[in-house]
């Protein structure tokens, strides 16, 4: 996906914060994430967010002067949709759906 807006989502974590310990922080990073796909949505446009291993390289930390307590979470990109959607077959449930014991 390609699109003509790319967003960096970059978060500030406090470790020993008295009060909010760090997973609800990256909880938060979440979460703004979510609404910043929602608000994208709600105006028409079409936002995907890329995220994974290249994140922590580090060419991207250094491009983007991070310290060790900050992070880039992922990217936005955002853009509308102008061209025919592409058919994808979806897969039956019986594919992807897994039971889970812990016998």
């Amino acid at each position: 996906m390609a699109g003509p807006c790319l967003i960096a989502i970059l978060a500030s974590l406090t470790p020993d914060h008295p009060v909010v310990p760090v997973e609800e922080q990256w909880i938060s990073v979440g979460a703004g994430l979510q609404n910043l796909l929602l608000a994208a949505l709600s105006l028409d446009l079409h936002a995907k967010p890329l995220s994974g291993k290249r994140m922590r390289s580090r060419a991207l930390r250094d491009a983007f002067h991070l310290s060790a307590d900050k992070h880039l979470a992922a990217f936005v990109v955002l853009g509308r949709h102008t061209g025919p959607r592409t058919k994808r077959p979806r897969r039956r449930a019986e594919e992807i759906l897994q039971t889970w014991s812990s016998a």
